[in-house]
């Protein structure tokens, strides 16, 4: 088989053809976070199908709430820098 040009994006190779895949642009992004940080979201998750009568959110929803919220809370930014300094200093 021979080289293949193909632009930037996601292929589908059907009968022995690459074909491009159409992806729309959601708006939503992905960060990484530890497994801590996740353990944490979905706790408040579990929480959160009791008060919503059984429905669990999903868990996008829910870390996007509480980034959300925490950047409103005054003093977040020292809060950062010290969570920061003890990653840095492998402290975790």
């Amino acid at each position: 088989m021979g080289r293949v040009d193909v632009e930037d994006g996601l292929y589908q190779a059907r009968a022995g053809e690459l074909h491009k895949l159409d992806v729309e642009d959601d708006g939503l992004k992905k960060i990484r976070v530890s497994q801590t940080a996740f353990e944490s979201v979905r706790s408040v998750q579990k929480q959160m199908r009791k008060l919503l009568g059984g429905r669990k959110p999903d868990i996008s929803l829910v870390a996007e709430a509480m980034l959300m919220h925490a950047a409103t809370i005054e003093g977040i930014d020292e809060q950062v820098r010290l969570y920061a300094i003890k990653v840095f200093s492998g402290e975790q």
